[in-house]
Formats: C-alpha cells, structure tokens, sequence
C-alpha cells in the first residue's frame, strides 16, 4: 500500500511553525557528531538531518499535513501522520 505523501509547505509561516529559526548554525563538533545550535540544548547525532529535524522540537514546525478530505491535522514528524491516518483513518 502507497504511504501518505506529504504536501511540504513553501515556507516555515505555511507550516504551522514560527518563521524564525534558532540562531545558530549546525556544526560538526568532536566524535564526528552534529550538534544542536539552540544554547542549553545538548542534542548531538552523527547525522546532520536528525539535527535538522531535531530543530522542529525548538521551532514548533508542523510541515506534514493529514492529506484526507477534510482532516488537514499538521504533524512535526511524518512518522506521526503515517500514524495518525492509520489509526484516524483506517488508511495505510
């Protein structure tokens, strides 16, 4: 069965979130690991796209849509609104 596929919005203000993004940038640090910008956070990974996405807990960025007539529920993870349509929806 074909996965929902998300609509990604143009920009951060389409998407549910704030348009401002934490200041800082996303930096490879000691281990080889990418580490967080946002001061006091202590995320780190070995890849920078789980940063990335990691930033959405700080930015509030919804950019997975539920893409069933009607529903339109905003998710910061596609993995909740693969969930969501299943359980919701009855749909895989």
């Amino acid at each position: 069965h074909p996965s929902p596929s998300p609509a990604l919005p143009a920009s951060p203000a389409e998407s549910g979130g704030t348009a401002e993004m934490p200041q800082g940038e996303i930096l490879k640090v000691a281990g080889g690991r990418f580490r967080c910008p946002v001061g006091g956070c202590s995320k780190t990974s070995r890849f920078k796209g789980n940063v990335k996405s990691h930033m959405r807990t700080h930015t509030k960025e919804t950019p997975y849509r539920c893409g069933v007539e009607g529903c339109g529920v905003r998710f910061r993870w596609r993995s909740g609104m693969v969930h969501h349509v299943k359980v919701m929806h009855g749909k895989e």
